[in-house]
């Protein structure tokens, strides 16, 4: 994957607040984006570890924007960062599991 878009039905809210007013009532406090370890994804950048934060900052924003345009979220009650290969869950840095969205919830 070396795109920041989100394609429709090709993820999934885990967890999320549901009921009037969608996650109204909670703070999300952070996302954090990893991306693979693919060299493919080198082609535009000076180096692989420099894309992947570019690309891991990019797809941290998409998920914000689709949080903005889907449910009740104030735009100030979110922030964003991608970690780029800094902060894998698997220690094979290809595991497609790596390339994930954490999105941390604060109740106000």
């Amino acid at each position: 994957l070396t795109s920041d878009a989100l394609i429709e039905g090709s993820f999934e809210l885990v967890g999320h607040v549901s009921g009037k007013g969608g996650l109204a009532g909670v703070c999300i406090d952070s996302k954090h984006v990893y991306t693979n370890n693919k060299s493919s994804a080198k082609e535009c950048w000076s180096s692989h570890d420099e894309w992947s934060q570019v690309l891991s900052e990019r797809r941290a924003e998409s998920v914000k924007q689709y949080l903005i345009a889907n449910y009740s979220i104030n735009t100030d009650r979110l922030k964003t960062y991608g970690v780029g290969h800094s902060e894998h869950k698997f220690d094979d840095p290809d595991n497609p599991g790596n390339r994930r969205v954490e999105v941390k919830y604060i109740k106000k």
